[in-house]
């Protein structure tokens, strides 16, 4: 590219930003640094924004929220991986915590 800018492909976090930025909500500086140095590890990426996720639904849960809607932003791998984290699984469709309350 001409322009120097990458594609939209290989810079996942200005995608979900143009989208916060659409929406008109805010993004925590801490995860801008954060995502700022995984540009160019995009499995990192995913294991980090998949944990970054997941932590405040677990937080949420413990709390007695039990119905979380994910917008995977055509990457359902993340949203996958949060549900695995919150011990959501296709079988059980349900979480570890709710089966043992």
């Amino acid at each position: 590219m001409s322009s120097g800018r990458l594609s939209r492909c290989s810079r996942p976090f200005a995608g979900i930003r143009r989208f916060s930025e659409r929406c008109g909500t805010t993004i925590p500086h801490w995860i801008h640094e954060l995502f700022a140095v995984l540009e160019d590890a995009p499995e990192v990426h995913q294991m980090i924004a998949a944990t970054t996720a997941a932590e405040p639904c677990r937080q949420l849960a413990e709390h007695g929220v039990n119905q979380f809607h994910f917008s995977t932003m055509n990457k359902p791998e993340i949203t996958a991986a949060i549900c695995r984290l919150l011990g959501v699984t296709p079988a059980s469709g349900r979480s570890r915590q709710a089966q043992v309350s």
